[in-house]
């Protein structure tokens, strides 16, 4: 009887649990993840989202994990954000967030890239 399990899935979160970090981001469910962890959406936006190809995906990470470390997790998963790192914006649940907001199970972190201009037009009546 052949598989229904997808390959390149299967690769994936081997790849993701043979790290030496306890923390596993996929683009899939949670329902092949750790007992004891957090779990959290991940969404990304404008050129965050581009350089990702994805706009989101889901993180399994250690209960004490804060922004920075999602954030960590995500960009060794899609080393293309590195370039984000200093500048990206973050929202958890709809909220602003600092990088050290701790996070917690079913929260959703959205990873904004640093936003430009907006500068004052004059207009003469």
């Amino acid at each position: 009887m052949a598989s229904t399990r997808d390959p390149l899935w299967e690769m994936t979160l081997a790849t993701a649990r043979g790290t030496d970090s306890q923390t596993v981001c996929t683009g899939r469910d949670f329902s092949l993840m750790s007992e004891g962890m957090i779990k959290i959406t991940v969404l990304l936006f404008g050129a965050c989202r581009e350089a990702a190809g994805t706009g989101e995906l889901n993180c399994e990470l250690e209960p004490a994990a804060d922004v920075t470390r999602a954030f960590a997790e995500v960009r060794r998963r899609f080393p293309q954000l590195g370039g984000f790192e200093r500048h990206a914006l973050f929202a958890v649940n709809e909220e602003h967030a600092r990088p050290g907001h701790r996070l917690r199970d079913g929260d959703t972190l959205a990873i904004f890239p640093p936003v430009s201009g907006g500068g004052v037009l004059e207009f003469e009546w």
